[in-house]
């Protein structure tokens, strides 16, 4: 199995390269400047990047595995720049994919950020799935040794979401998964405060 590339707008892709004449960037050069982007928050510029990176990873007989790693990373920026309809089907993939088993063993929280990008999804455009999906993406997540919700931003991006979903189990758990957090900020300590206070006022 390997993962879908999304389809993006590559009108940008030869500004964004730079690349000198005569010179074609490897596919590892290309994801850093993907994650350079990513990390200023251009998401969509980072979600094209990775898009060519994963080519180029795919066309290198140098490390053709890392296609799975960029091509989950477009997935991702691509649903981070507002985008996850397009992202949806590299998403899911991703949330299937057996990581380890391609070598990529490192990458395997990659299924925790697919799934997280998938709820706030659904949250937003088919709110009767989020229950069932997290379900799914509790259960997936525990085949690989991940307590899902595991990474702190994807807690406290989710907390809100559970909440004004009403999803008891969800909410409890992504509580429960933050209350565990050393240090927990005093921000993220309120905020759960008040998840736990509305769930006592709708036992």
């Amino acid at each position: 199995m390997t993962l879908h590339l999304p389809e993006i707008d590559r009108a940008s892709a030869a500004d964004l390269l730079a690349e000198k004449p005569g010179t074609v960037l490897s596919a590892a050069d290309v994801a850093k400047k993907a994650h350079r982007r990513w990390d200023l928050g251009q998401c969509e510029n980072a979600a094209v990047l990775f898009c060519v990176a994963a080519e180029r990873a795919a066309e290198s007989p140098e490390d053709p595995n890392q296609y799975p790693n960029y091509a989950v990373r477009a997935g991702i920026t691509l649903s981070l720049a507002g985008h996850p309809a397009a992202a949806e089907r590299t998403l899911t993939e991703a949330a299937a994919f057996d990581w380890a088993g391609a070598g990529l063993e490192k990458d395997t929280n990659m299924i925790e950020w697919a799934y997280t990008r998938l709820l706030v999804a659904a949250a937003a455009t088919h709110p009767a799935r989020f229950g069932a999906l997290f379900r799914e993406a509790v259960a997936r997540c525990a085949e690989v040794g991940i307590s899902y919700p595991r990474i702190h931003p994807q807690q406290d991006e989710l907390l809100p979401v559970a909440q004004q979903l009403g999803e008891r189990d969800a909410l409890e758990r992504i509580i429960e998964r933050t209350l565990a957090r050393r240090p927990l900020p005093r921000a993220v300590k309120a905020r759960v405060a008040e998840a736990q206070e509305v769930l006592a006022a709708t036992r």
